[in-house]
This record gives structure tokens, sequence and C-alpha cells, in this order.
């Protein structure tokens, strides 16, 4: 669309938007009403709610992420943001990287834990294949591979047992056997905002995510309180992580 000048009209997103810390969602009706209303003089075309950690000294006015009276807040922010001729993002997620209560250890961020094993000619490995790193019970084996000194390069995952043993004996030479666990990382969110507390969720897990995701399902239903867009900013941050250090 053009106006009379030629010129195309300016809608929301063309205009600046701003990041909203909702500091412990230490927020009410009154003070929402004054931010966003000074936004809007400023020339906002929205806001993007990210709820963090809370101040000190406000504990009694924190409120919990996705609670009753937390939706009735994001609610009113909408309901008046709208008024105002702005429009509302939300994050779905606090503090970083994302994760909350409903995260439990199997659905928690992974790591890879190696493991390094040596065995002569005639000799077998007596001791089970297991990580050794205390609080690793849920790490399972992803590989087992050997080296021999020639060059030669056997998969023996096949070969372990149920009772993590390995099944195999070399016949000649010396011979180096590394083995790869999916661990866990027990990292928790950084800063997390009330409510949000608990594991960083595997974010290249599809089940993790969408055990994760459930909850703000369960918490909106079918209305989205009138949210234009919901962030996943957790897997963005991932991806640079991952070039930066690829």
């Amino acid at each position: 669309m053009k106006n009379l000048l030629g010129w195309p009209i300016i809608e929301n997103q063309m205009k600046p938007w701003t990041r909203w810390w909702w500091m412990g969602n230490a927020v009410n009706d009154k003070d929402l009403e004054l931010v966003l209303q000074q936004y809007s003089q400023a020339g906002l075309g929205g806001v993007e709610i990210t709820p963090i950690y809370g101040a000190v000294g406000y504990e009694n006015k924190y409120i919990n992420f996705l609670s009753p009276e937390w939706l009735s807040a994001l609610h009113f922010t909408v309901t008046r943001a709208n008024s105002l001729g702005m429009e509302v993002d939300m994050n779905t997620g606090t503090g970083w990287p994302f994760g909350g209560p409903q995260i439990k250890p199997e659905n928690a961020a992974t790591k890879l834990i190696t493991r390094k094993f040596t065995l002569n000619a005639g000799e077998k490995l007596n001791e089970p294949i297991t990580v050794k790193e205390d609080g690793q019970d849920l790490a399972e084996l992803q590989a087992l591979t050997a080296y021999g000194e020639s060059g030669e390069v056997l998969n023996l995952f096949p070969l372990v047992q149920v009772s993590k043993l390995l099944n195999w004996s070399p016949t000649s030479g010396r011979w180096e056997i590394y083995a790869a666990f999916a661990g866990k990382t027990h990292q928790k969110v950084k800063r997390a905002a009330p409510g949000g507390e608990g594991f960083t969720l595997d974010h290249l897990d599809s089940n993790s995510v969408n055990v994760y995701l459930k909850r703000f399902a369960d918490a909106f239903g079918k209305r989205p309180q009138g949210v234009r867009a919901f962030l996943m900013i957790a897997m963005k941050y991932m991806v640079l992580a991952g070039r930066q250090h690829s």
C-alpha cells in the first residue's frame, strides 16, 4: 500500500521494536500502561517480552512465568499495546539457554563423553564399557571403535553385550579402543525468571523440544492471547555458537 505521495504506508514491522525485559515478572497494570504509552510516543512498532531474573528487594512482587496471574498481565499488555497501535511478541523461555521445570534429566542437554581402552593381542577387556564420570547414570554408549597399529579400523559397537562387556579380543598387535557416550551437561537455565528454573533442554532432540513446548500449549490452549509471534531465540544462539566453534 502507498499513501497519496507515493511512499509506502508505514506499518508496525517497519518501525523499531524493543526487547522488553520483565525483571522477575514483577509487573502490574499501572506500570505496564505507563511504559507502553512511553514506547508508543517514542514511535516503537512493538515489543518482545522476555522474562528474566528479578531485582533484589522486589521478591514479594514476583510472578511465576506462565501462571494465571502472568497470563493476565500478558493479556493486559497485548490489549493495551494494540489499542496504541503496537504489537507484542513473546520469548518462549526465560534466561538462557532455554529450559525449565518441565525438563527432566532424560530431556536435558547432552554432551560428548569419551573413554579410551588399550588391548594387546590375546587380551580381553574385563571391565564394562561405562562412563566413569559421576552423575552420568543416563549416559548411553553411541560408538565403539578400535584402531590398530597398521591403520586398521574396526567398529566394535555390535560386539558390546547387554552386560556392557566387550565380546572381542585382538589376534595380533596393539589396539586403541575409543568409546563415545551421550552424557548430560547438568546445565540449568541461567538467570531464569521465577517459574522458569530447571534443566536446559536438549535442543537437538525433537521429543525434548516437544516436551518443552507442551508447557506453552497447556498454558495458552487455543488462545495465544493476541501475541503476534513466539520466538525460539535459544535455537539461534545455539546455531551461532556452533558456527563460531566450527
